[in-house]
């Protein structure tokens, strides 16, 4: 039988142990504090300074492209191989303990850097043409080895220059480069510094409507986010991706049109940014390698779509207005801004059709105070709704199609792509296998909310809406915002409109064909 004593320590360190699991996770052998008994003694690495490597030209990230990539004189390999030579200046205690090591973000396979001693760099940090690392490196680097040196190395100097040559063929879309001077127990680095080595960067701004910010999905469930990681697999380039596009963005410029100063996020945006302003603010378009555009539904109006009192004359002619005519003009000014810039267009899709459950679209339709006329049977509101949204998706698609085609026309540079995303009447809104959100039953949430039906939206961005909408007072009908989500792709709906523009970039040669 144990003692009191002992008994009391169990439940302390049964009580420790899950405050810690609950807390932190425990992970004390990534840990610092933990993994070294003297913190102040843990030798540290900071990259001061960085030569012959390229920055993005937009955005913010720490990723950096070689810009000396040189041929290794070798008589065993035909063709020669290549390497990829930069300077580092770092700040580092003692040189001598110095290691890096090299991490493929997609695999996450690490490989160590081997150090080359006393050697002086041929390569000086401001010529890459005609220099070669010494014979030592080169015996590693044909060996597709990563290889290090320290440039007239000083042991008592607090900073340094070093030299790093890594083979390209260790390049990917994303390899991360490590320097440091401890590792933990379990071999991880400690106390270091690293940076993000690319091949290259491509650039990739996406300007639209919330079909293109992609509404209620996670940030890697986007189209954007699924197309960027494709052209990172097929070509090796760093996607540099901005995305401009908003919640409720009309295609053609409005009074309301404002820059966002105060929380950007396209989710529930506390400015209005039309396309036409999201094209105006783009950074460096001529720069850009691919645009994802789209627009024209919010001008049309989901008001007027789905109304009891609306004919298809009517619609048809709003979207030819909009979806062609208004698109033919940005063309037109895209045209003017960046005349040799790659564009893909993506269409819409029916949002109800006659495969949607009733009742469902009843309640979706109340809570967007969509007009429902005269009391009607919900089978008479459903295929009206579903008439509607179809006459808006072929009339678009025709408008969009016909507006690019006199934009390739007036081009002879521009490569331009119309994408339909392929939906069928039975992936619409609240069908059976729906490629957009629904709504779910919380009554909880629903409570907490003041909504009757119990019902909410189904998307993963739910509480980051309830928020947004709620809290802060400047939505001025918030529970419009919070069911914004409803019709919009899901993660199935993503995937088929990434899918349909993957295919229209390897058509376009942006994807090379496997």
């Amino acid at each position: 039988m144990p003692s009191t004593t002992r008994k009391n320590t169990n439940h302390r360190l049964i009580g420790s142990i899950l405050a810690c699991v609950w807390i932190a996770g425990c992970n004390t052998a990534a840990d610092p504090k933990r993994d070294t008994p003297a913190r102040s003694a843990v030798k540290t690495v900071y990259i001061q300074k960085t030569t012959l490597l390229e920055t993005p030209l937009i955005g913010t990230e720490r990723a950096f492209a070689p810009t000396c990539v040189i041929e290794l004189e070798s008589v065993t390999n035909n063709p020669p191989p290549t390497a990829a030579v930069f300077h580092l200046q770092i700040a580092a205690g003692d040189i001598t303990r110095l290691q890096a090591r090299l991490t493929d973000a997609i695999t996450g396979i690490s490989s160590q850097l081997v150090r080359v001693e006393d050697v002086t760099s041929r390569i000086k940090p401001s010529d890459c043409n005609a220099s070669q690392p010494t014979e030592a490196a080169i015996e590693i680097l044909t060996k597709n080895q990563g290889a290090f040196w320290a440039n007239a190395p000083d042991a008592s100097a607090s900073s340094h220059e070093i030299t790093v040559a890594i083979p390209t063929s260790a390049l990917s879309s994303s390899t991360s480069l490590e320097l440091y001077a401890e590792e933990t127990s379990t071999g991880d680095p400690l106390g270091g510094d690293r940076i993000e080595l690319v091949r290259d960067f491509f650039y990739l701004a996406a300007v639209g409507d919330s079909i293109v910010w992609g509404n209620g999905l996670r940030e890697k469930d986007k189209f954007t986010s699924r197309v960027s990681e494709a052209i990172e697999r097929a070509t090796g380039s760093k996607v540099i991706r901005t995305v401009y596009a908003i919640s409720g963005a009309t295609l053609a410029a409005s009074h309301f049109d404002q820059p966002c100063t105060f929380r950007c996020s396209g989710e529930v945006p506390t400015a209005y940014r039309s396309v036409s302003l999201q094209i105006d603010t783009m950074v460096l378009p001529d720069e850009m390698d691919l645009l994802l555009l789209n627009g024209c539904i919010n001008d049309v109006d989901l008001g007027r779509i789905f109304s009891t009192d609306i004919t298809p004359q009517e619609i048809t002619e709003l979207t030819e207005q909009f979806c062609g005519d208004e698109m033919r003009a940005t063309l037109t000014r895209l045209e003017e801004i960046a005349p040799d810039l790659p564009i893909v267009v993506t269409g819409y899709y029916s949002v109800v059709s006659e495969n949607s459950d009733f009742s469902s679209v009843f309640d979706w339709a109340l809570s967007q105070g969509f007009d429902l006329g005269e009391i009607a049977p919900l089978s008479e509101i459903v295929s009206t709704f579903a008439a509607n949204s179809n006459t808006f998706t072929e009339a678009s698609n025709s408008a969009l199609t016909s507006a690019i085609e006199s934009a390739a026309l007036q081009s002879e540079n521009r490569s331009i792509r119309f994408v339909e995303p392929g939906f069928k009447p039975e992936n619409a809104a609240f069908a059976e296998d729906s490629w957009v959100w629904n709504l779910q039953l919380d009554r909880e949430v629903a409570r907490r909310l003041g909504i009757d039906t119990g019902l909410v939206p189904q998307d993963p961005q739910l509480e980051f809406r309830t928020k947004a909408c709620f809290e802060d007072g400047s939505i001025s009908d918030p529970l419009t915002c919070l069911f914004a989500s409803v019709g919009h792709p899901n993660t199935k709906g993503a995937k088929a409109y990434a899918d349909a523009i993957i295919e229209a970039l390897t058509e376009m040669g942006i994807i090379p064909k496997q």
